[in-house]
Protein backbone atom coordinates (compact mmCIF):
# COMPACT_ATOMS: atom_id res chain seq x y z
CA UNK A 1 0.00 0.00 0.00
CA UNK A 2 1.76 3.46 -1.15
CA UNK A 3 0.84 6.90 1.17
CA UNK A 4 0.28 10.00 -0.39
CA UNK A 5 3.24 12.76 0.13
CA UNK A 6 1.95 15.65 1.66
CA UNK A 7 0.38 18.22 -0.82
CA UNK A 8 2.17 21.50 -1.13
CA UNK A 9 0.52 24.65 -1.13
CA UNK A 10 1.87 25.29 -5.19
CA UNK A 11 -0.08 21.84 -5.98
CA UNK A 12 -2.71 23.57 -8.05
CA UNK A 13 -2.08 22.20 -12.09
CA UNK A 14 -5.65 21.19 -13.54
CA UNK A 15 -4.44 17.51 -12.73
CA UNK A 16 -3.64 17.64 -9.56
CA UNK A 17 -6.63 15.81 -6.95
CA UNK A 18 -8.96 18.10 -5.72
CA UNK A 19 -9.35 15.99 -2.79
CA UNK A 20 -7.14 12.87 -1.24
CA UNK A 21 -9.16 10.36 0.71
CA UNK A 22 -8.08 7.28 2.80
CA UNK A 23 -10.80 4.54 2.34
CA UNK A 24 -10.61 1.19 5.02
CA UNK A 25 -12.12 -1.84 3.22
CA UNK A 26 -11.60 -5.11 3.21
CA UNK A 27 -13.61 -6.26 0.35
CA UNK A 28 -11.43 -5.93 -3.29
CA UNK A 29 -14.72 -5.85 -5.23
CA UNK A 30 -15.92 -3.07 -3.99
CA UNK A 31 -13.05 -0.87 -3.26
CA UNK A 32 -12.21 -1.08 -6.64
CA UNK A 33 -15.92 0.04 -7.56
CA UNK A 34 -15.69 3.12 -5.47
CA UNK A 35 -12.33 3.77 -6.36
CA UNK A 36 -13.34 3.80 -10.17
CA UNK A 37 -16.54 6.36 -8.97
CA UNK A 38 -14.17 8.84 -7.01
CA UNK A 39 -11.44 9.41 -9.14
CA UNK A 40 -13.72 10.22 -12.50
CA UNK A 41 -14.43 12.98 -10.12
CA UNK A 42 -10.56 13.61 -9.68
CA UNK A 43 -10.39 12.11 -6.07
CA UNK A 44 -7.62 10.88 -5.48
CA UNK A 45 -8.24 7.38 -2.96
CA UNK A 46 -5.58 5.19 -0.75
CA UNK A 47 -6.81 1.94 0.29
CA UNK A 48 -5.85 0.18 3.49
CA UNK A 49 -7.36 -3.10 3.35
CA UNK A 50 -7.40 -3.32 7.80
CA UNK A 51 -7.82 -0.90 10.52
CA UNK A 52 -4.20 -1.04 11.11
CA UNK A 53 -3.23 -0.74 7.87
CA UNK A 54 -5.30 2.56 7.98
CA UNK A 55 -4.15 3.44 11.17
CA UNK A 56 -0.46 3.49 9.74
CA UNK A 57 -1.69 4.91 6.43
CA UNK A 58 -3.71 7.86 7.59
CA UNK A 59 -0.45 8.66 10.19
CA UNK A 60 1.77 8.91 7.13
CA UNK A 61 -0.26 10.95 4.77
CA UNK A 62 -2.34 13.79 4.73
CA UNK A 63 -5.61 12.90 3.76
CA UNK A 64 -8.92 15.16 3.27
CA UNK A 65 -11.74 12.81 4.49
CA UNK A 66 -11.19 8.72 5.81
CA UNK A 67 -14.16 6.11 4.24
CA UNK A 68 -14.17 3.51 6.82
CA UNK A 69 -15.99 0.37 6.47
CA UNK A 70 -17.24 -1.10 10.02
CA UNK A 71 -16.66 -4.83 9.48
CA UNK A 72 -13.17 -5.18 8.94
CA UNK A 73 -10.56 -8.16 9.84
CA UNK A 74 -8.79 -7.39 13.15
CA UNK A 75 -9.22 -3.17 14.06
CA UNK A 76 -12.83 -2.73 13.28
CA UNK A 77 -13.75 0.46 11.49
CA UNK A 78 -15.52 2.01 14.77
CA UNK A 79 -12.26 0.97 17.07
CA UNK A 80 -10.32 2.55 13.79
CA UNK A 81 -12.28 5.97 13.98
CA UNK A 82 -11.99 6.49 18.08
CA UNK A 83 -7.95 5.98 17.49
CA UNK A 84 -8.48 8.42 14.53
CA UNK A 85 -10.37 11.30 16.88
CA UNK A 86 -7.63 10.69 19.47
CA UNK A 87 -5.15 11.61 16.77
CA UNK A 88 -4.64 15.46 16.97
CA UNK A 89 -3.16 15.62 13.23
CA UNK A 90 -6.34 13.40 12.21
CA UNK A 91 -9.11 14.17 14.37
CA UNK A 92 -10.03 16.77 12.33
CA UNK A 93 -10.53 14.87 9.52
CA UNK A 94 -14.30 13.91 8.80
CA UNK A 95 -14.82 10.29 8.96
CA UNK A 96 -17.18 8.75 6.56
CA UNK A 97 -19.14 5.27 7.55
CA UNK A 98 -19.39 2.85 4.38
CA UNK A 99 -21.34 -0.52 5.46
CA UNK A 100 -23.18 -3.05 4.24
CA UNK A 101 -24.46 -3.56 7.99
CA UNK A 102 -26.95 -0.21 8.51
CA UNK A 103 -27.75 -1.29 12.32
CA UNK A 104 -28.64 1.72 14.15
CA UNK A 105 -26.30 0.13 17.02
CA UNK A 106 -23.77 1.23 14.61
CA UNK A 107 -24.99 4.43 13.30
CA UNK A 108 -25.39 5.81 16.84
CA UNK A 109 -21.71 4.25 18.01
CA UNK A 110 -20.30 5.97 14.97
CA UNK A 111 -22.30 9.22 15.15
CA UNK A 112 -20.81 9.29 19.15
CA UNK A 113 -17.47 8.84 17.32
CA UNK A 114 -17.71 11.83 15.40
CA UNK A 115 -18.68 10.70 12.34
CA UNK A 116 -20.19 13.07 9.49
CA UNK A 117 -22.03 10.25 7.09
CA UNK A 118 -22.83 6.62 7.85
CA UNK A 119 -24.17 5.58 4.07
CA UNK A 120 -25.18 2.00 2.81
CA UNK A 121 -22.75 -0.60 0.66
CA UNK A 122 -22.69 0.00 -2.37
CA UNK A 123 -22.98 3.78 -2.31
CA UNK A 124 -24.86 5.10 -4.68
CA UNK A 125 -22.69 6.01 -7.79
CA UNK A 126 -24.11 9.39 -9.42
CA UNK A 127 -23.35 11.58 -6.54
CA UNK A 128 -21.08 9.33 -4.11
CA UNK A 129 -18.17 11.50 -5.03
CA UNK A 130 -19.98 15.27 -4.79
CA UNK A 131 -21.27 13.70 -1.44
CA UNK A 132 -17.65 12.99 0.18
CA UNK A 133 -16.62 16.70 -1.38
CA UNK A 134 -19.14 18.04 0.55
CA UNK A 135 -18.21 16.76 3.69
CA UNK A 136 -14.91 18.05 2.74
CA UNK A 137 -15.92 21.39 1.96
CA UNK A 138 -17.89 21.49 4.99
CA UNK A 139 -14.93 20.05 7.37
CA UNK A 140 -12.34 22.80 5.47
CA UNK A 141 -15.11 25.61 6.52
CA UNK A 142 -15.01 24.68 10.46
CA UNK A 143 -11.19 24.75 10.13
CA UNK A 144 -10.31 27.35 7.74
CA UNK A 145 -6.80 28.25 9.73
CA UNK A 146 -6.03 25.15 11.03
CA UNK A 147 -2.50 23.51 9.49
CA UNK A 148 -1.17 20.03 9.28
CA UNK A 149 1.00 19.51 12.16
CA UNK A 150 3.35 17.97 9.43
CA UNK A 151 3.61 21.26 7.76
CA UNK A 152 4.36 23.47 10.62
Amino acid sequence: MATLPPRQPADLSPSSPIARILYVEDHAEIAQVVCYWLKRDQIEVTVAVTGEAGLEAALKGRFDLFLIDINLPGMNGLELCRRLKERPETKSVPAVFITGDPTAGYRAEAQRLGAVDFLPKPPPSHDFGVLLLKHIANARTRRPHSKDKAQT
